[in-house]
């Protein structure tokens, strides 16, 4: 981080040399023209053009504003010399360390811009999110500064169809990881961040969710250095920092093909060891569910993860995973009324500020999606009957007399869910 005469942190060259480039290269560049299209996540029929380059979404839309509208809207080449001179005065108000007026004004100026249902070219929106995510964590800006800079990355990043996962755009998960600390791992940390100390836990929490999908899954080894010596249960507190933080910042998506180490059957036994050591906490549960069905989604069509009838997983990891959702269903079992126990979950401490909101994230989403995401046609091959469709079966029949109107209480709700779900990602 370079900074200015007034000490505030301004953005590398990863953001603010990025932005001066792609203003540069778009003075040399004649053609405006856009490609119609682009093909599936990480194909190889998209490779390296000016035209493919300079495309805005991968799907188009599907309803054309522009073509109903009761009068003539701007040119597409008219678009995009605006985009340029905003962010060219973008650039200038950051380099010059003008973020109170400058910075945001600008950035107000683009967002209005998007609201109007343009499109940026890819190269925008790339060096854009580098340059937001950035200024969303750097020291020094003011709270109310870094807070609009942050709702700028997650509108940039909102919608998955506009970035392809793993080959448009990498982000480094150290700096966001090093602000979390110094709110959930205080001890750990070297100095108390002044200015760490007056972020929103909350606004971090949510850059996690949209930056996670953009995160090196090359990186996955160290942050598992990084993050595993902190887990004890002899503090519990630092074992639920230590799922949370798993769970909102590591990389999901498919290793690189020719990596043997990165499969994720090489650490996926670590979190079911971790997974046993916290027993009774719904906690922790959700946390790991939320895991392992987003590991199944993002590695579901890399060719080089081993899939068989349990998915990605081996058959004692799937019993495992079901044996938690028929807790996480709350289904009562003789006189118990829950399979938790309210004081494990006590010991979350801090750990409860890095909590997905279960409203928006619901349990149940998360079983439907490793269940559907797990499918495959080898589970009607498998002779042990021992396939997620096989447990899948076994559990439909298990809560049916459930879903009777006479029959209804706690687990009502998730079940429900659970079908919905089901229904909606197969």
């Amino acid at each position: 981080m370079a900074r200015n005469n007034d000490g505030l942190a301004l953005p590398d060259r990863l953001g603010l040399q990025g932005l001066n480039g792609h203003l540069n290269s778009a003075d040399h560049n004649d053609s405006r023209a856009t490609s119609p299209g682009g093909g599936r996540f990480g194909s190889d029929d998209d490779e390296e053009g000016d035209g493919v380059a300079r495309l805005g979404r991968t799907r188009p839309r599907v309803f054309p504003y522009a073509k109903y509208m009761p009068y003539e809207t701007e040119s597409r080449e008219r678009q995009e010399r605006d985009m340029d001179e905003m962010l060219r005065h973008l650039y200038l108000a950051v380099a010059s360390g003008d973020f109170a007026s400058g910075a945001v004004h600008w950035t107000k100026e683009i967002r209005g811009w998007m609201s109007l249902k343009f499109d940026l070219t890819r190269t925008q929106r790339i060096t854009l999110v580098k340059l937001y995510y950035e200024l969303a964590l750097a020291p020094g800006l003011e709270y109310a500064i870094a807070e609009r800079f942050a709702s700028m990355f997650m509108v940039l990043t909102k919608r998955k169809h506009y970035l392809r996962q793993g080959k448009d755009l990498t982000l480094d998960w150290r700096p966001l990881y090093k602000e979390m600390k110094v709110f959930v791992l205080p001890s750990e940390s070297a100095t108390n961040n002044t200015f760490s100390s007056k972020r929103n836990i909350r606004t971090l929490t949510k850059i996690c969710t949209f930056a996670q999908l953009f995160f090196d899954p090359s990186e996955v080894p160290a942050m598992l250095e990084e993050l595993l010596p902190f887990f004890s249960m002899s503090f519990s507190e630092h074992a639920f920092v230590v799922t949370g933080l798993l769970n909102l910042m590591l990389p999901s998506g498919a290793p690189p093909a020719g990596e043997p180490k990165l499969q994720p059957q090489n650490y996926l036994p670590t979190f079911f060891h971790l997974w046993s050591l916290v027993n009774r906490s719904m906690m922790i549960d959700i946390r790991m569910m939320d895991i392992f069905s987003r590991q199944a989604r993002d590695c579901l069509g890399a060719e080089h993860v081993p899939f068989g009838p349990s998915g990605m997983f081996t058959e004692e990891q799937t019993s495992m995973i079901f044996t938690a959702i028929l807790r996480l269903l709350e289904i009562p079992v003789g006189q118990a009324t829950t399979p938790y126990s309210a004081s494990v979950d006590l010991g979350a401490g801090q750990a409860i500020l890095i909590d997905r909101d279960p409203r928006k994230h619901p349990s149940s989403h998360s079983i439907a999606r490793w269940i559907i995401m797990s499918l495959s046609p080898q589970c009607l091959e498998a002779s042990n009957e021992q396939s997620i469709l096989h447990h899948l079966e076994g559990l439909i029949q298990g809560v049916e007399t459930f879903f009777h109107p006479s029959n209804s209480g706690n687990w009502t709700k998730p079940l429900s869910q659970m079908v919905y779900y089901l229904a909606d990602f197969f």
